[in-house]
């Protein structure tokens, strides 16, 4: 009994012969390999990107506000600059616009260089640039 067609050889065994096809399912494979690994990759770097330990986070008070009032042309632009006191430092940084902050109040902020997180009153987090850092006596 003779089979004909791709699963057939010459000889009769039941064997997958399928030419270029077969070549086509194993790129398949490998790229499917190749797209498994990739994915894996992504969320291990996705988990240690998470995981990574940030800016401690710090309890301190709001030590100083200023308003600078600066005239251009025929209106006055207005700054904020803050002044926050925590674990035997202060940090200044200035605003465009004024935070709800209270002066003597407590703030929770993070550290990061030369970068400042800062938490208000309502627990919105703004992200500033330490204008000067200076050590508390």
């Amino acid at each position: 009994m003779s089979f004909a067609g791709p699963y057939s050889t010459a000889n009769g065994d039941r064997t997958c012969n399928l030419g270029n096809a077969g070549k086509i399912l194993a790129l398949e494979k490998t790229d499917m390999n190749r797209r498994s690994l990739l994915r894996s990759m992504v969320f291990v770097a996705s988990f240690a990107a998470l995981h990574a330990k940030g800016p401690e986070w710090q309890s301190g008070d709001v030590a100083a506000l200023d308003v600078i009032r600066t005239p251009v042309g025929k209106k006055i632009v207005y700054r904020y600059s803050y002044t926050v006191h925590g674990n035997r430092y202060s940090y200044s940084f200035d605003e465009t616009k004024k935070l709800p902050l209270t002066v003597n109040g407590p703030v929770r902020f993070a550290v990061d260089g030369d970068r400042l997180r800062v938490l208000d009153e309502r627990g919105k987090e703004h992200k500033e640039t330490v204008l000067k850092k200076a050590v508390d006596k």
